[in-house]
C-alpha cells in the first residue's frame, strides 16, 4: 500500500484522484494514508483554484459572477485582478494547475513582482520555478523579495523608502474615551 500511496501523491490532479478522496473509508485509514488524502485534497484544491482563475480571466464583469457565487463583488474583483498571474507567471501558474503550488504562495509572488518589467518578472520566475513548490509561504516571500531586490535594486530601494516614509500609527478617541 505504501507504494500506491506515494504513487497517488505524485499524480497530477484528476477526476480519478477526486474519486479516490470521495470514496475514502475514514475508519480504515492509517496515519500514512491520512497524510496522502490531505496531500491529494490540497492538489485538487490548487487545480480548482487554477480553473477559477482561468474562468475569472475570461469574465468581463465580475458582478454577475459575484451574485452567482454569493460573494461580495469586491472579493471577486480582487480575485479577477489576481488572475493576471496566469499570464505574468505562466510556469508558476502551471505548478498551481498541477497541484504543486497553492494560490496563497503564487499570489504572494505576484504581489512582489507586480511592479517589475516583464523581463524582470521572467528573471524572478526563472529562479523560482525549481524551488517554489518546496518552500512554505514565508520562505517563498523572502526568496521572492530577495530576487526582486536583485533584479531591480533601485526600484526596491525606492519602494522601501516610500514604505518607511508612509508608515505611521494613528488613533482617534471615541466619545467613551476608547481609541479607534
Amino acid at each position: 500500500m505504501k507504494e500506491r500511496t506515494r504513487e497517488l501523491e505524485n499524480q497530477e490532479p484528476s477526476g480519478d484522484l477526486f474519486d479516490v478522496i470521495m470514496g475514502v473509508d475514514w475508519a480504515r485509514l492509517d496515519t500514512d494514508q491520512l497524510v496522502t488524502v490531505s496531500i491529494l485534497a490540497r492538489k485538487l484544491k490548487s487545480a480548482c483554484e487554477w480553473v477559477e482563475l482561468a474562468a475569472l480571466r475570461r469574465t468581463e464583469d465580475p458582478t454577475e459572477l459575484a451574485m452567482a457565487l454569493t460573494e461580495p463583488e469586491q472579493t471577486v474583483a480582487r480575485r479577477k485582478e489576481a488572475s493576471v498571474v496566469l499570464e505574468t507567471l505562466p510556469r508558476l501558474a502551471e505548478q498551481l494547475r498541477r497541484g504543486e503550488l497553492d494560490f496563497r504562495r503564487l499570489d504572494a509572488v505576484r504581489e512582489r513582482v507586480q511592479h517589475l518589467s516583464p523581463e524582470m518578472v521572467a528573471e524572478v520566475e526563472d529562479a523560482l520555478v525549481g524551488v517554489a513548490a518546496g518552500l512554505n509561504r514565508t520562505q517563498l516571500c523572502r526568496k521572492t523579495t530577495a530576487l526582486v531586490a536583485h533584479a531591480n535594486p533601485d526600484g526596491y530601494e525606492t519602494r522601501c523608502h516610500k514604505a518607511t516614509k508612509d508608515r505611521r500609527v494613528e488613533f482617534s478617541p471615541l466619545p467613551d474615551g476608547m481609541a479607534n
